[in-house]
């Protein structure tokens, strides 16, 4: 979340970070989507997110300056790649990221930085993706992001695929810059990579309703732009209830300290085989853990994080990413603490699979 949002504990959404109002649609493309997800599946279980957690880093300083937005894994190299706002006046309006290459213990091997050009900025980080190969790494970031009405933030209205390289700095329009632009219209765009089908899950935004849509990753390297599926996103609160939730366009309205509770964001997505995983939380840091079936668009299971099992942690859930190297596949989630100026990361996880 943007520093000026947690500080204040202001009781506006995140733009289109926060879904709208819809009830949950079936698959748009039916049976044969469903056949076509279930076709090359080759696991059919999914994370039990009820399961025990545990804990990946606790409590570390990556970069101090910002929170961590989002994270992903680099699995053939050992790596992490973290996603935060540049610590500067206006990072957050203008899209200025920084994107910082760990090894698994959290210590620094890298960073770039995403700077605005020509009037366009990059976005918010609130999802980064990792597709790693024994030759590269290319990063999927949100790119070409708007202001929104109320100055605070910016979102992403395409999706950028880039190289990582230590020490460079990029803007929009530097070469390299590879942008897929998969749906006309669409804002607050992210993805995730499924790393068992070879697919790409994009988040988005159109009229006021936040969506998924389902693709495979080599025909939007391609940019061949068929999904497979899309449906929309379910109901965020913790109850399943629909949320208080507003879009970034028109410009959030405040509401009553007493409603903070049901205004709902997301805070990260990832996707195994089958299922979409969404990270949400509310203004009063409540988060929880949703579990999504990708051929029907229902949720599948829910669970409630209890803030009282991170004590040391001034808890921020932002990001999630699967982890696949050295055993059992990992859904990670993350948190953010510390104080302005001051941010540590901590990532938990449930590898337990039903």
């Amino acid at each position: 979340m943007h520093e000026k949002q947690w500080s204040r504990r202001r009781a506006l959404t995140l733009g289109g970070r926060a879904a709208a109002t819809v009830a949950l649609g079936s698959l748009i493309t039916g049976t044969r989507a469903a056949d076509a997800l279930a076709a090359d599946a080759s696991v059919a279980r999914r994370f039990d997110i009820a399961a025990t957690s545990h804990s990946l880093l606790w409590n570390e300083t990556i970069h101090p300056g910002t929170v961590m937005q989002s994270f992903g894994f680099d699995d053939l190299r050992g790596h992490l790649y973290f996603v935060q706002v540049l610590d500067e006046v206006d990072a957050g309006p203008a899209g200025r990221l920084r994107v910082t290459r760990t090894n698994l213990a959290g210590d620094v091997l890298g960073e770039m930085i995403l700077r605005d050009g020509a009037g366009t900025g990059w976005g918010h980080g609130m999802s980064v993706a990792v597709e790693s190969t024994p030759v590269d790494v290319r990063l999927w970031v949100e790119v070409d992001g708007a202001v929104r009405e109320d100055g605070l933030d910016c979102t992403g209205r395409a999706l950028a695929r880039i190289p990582f390289v230590d020490g460079a700095t990029l803007t929009p329009f530097s070469a390299g810059v590879e942008k897929h632009r998969l749906i006309r219209g669409a804002t607050d765009v992210t993805c995730a990579l499924d790393p068992v089908n070879n697919r790409l899950v994009q988040r988005y935004v159109v009229a006021g309703t936040a969506r998924y849509a389902v693709y495979s990753l080599d025909d939007v390297v391609a940019r061949r732009y068929h999904p497979v599926a899309w449906f929309a996103e379910p109901s965020l609160a913790r109850d399943g209830r629909p949320s208080t939730v507003s879009s970034a366009w028109p410009r959030p309205t405040a509401r009553p300290a007493t409603a903070a509770g049901l205004i709902v964001e997301i805070q990260g997505h990832a996707v195994y085989d089958r299922h979409l995983y969404i990270l949400a939380a509310n203004l009063r840091d409540e988060a929880h853990l949703i579990a999504v079936d990708l051929r029907t668009g229902r949720v599948v299971q829910r669970r409630n994080l209890d803030p009282g099992a991170y004590p040391q942690v001034l808890q921020k859930a932002e990001g999630m990413a699967v982890q696949r190297a050295g055993g059992p596949a990992r859904l990670c989630y993350g948190f953010a603490g510390g104080e302005l100026g001051a941010r540590t990361t901590t990532i938990s996880y449930v590898e337990s699979v039903i």
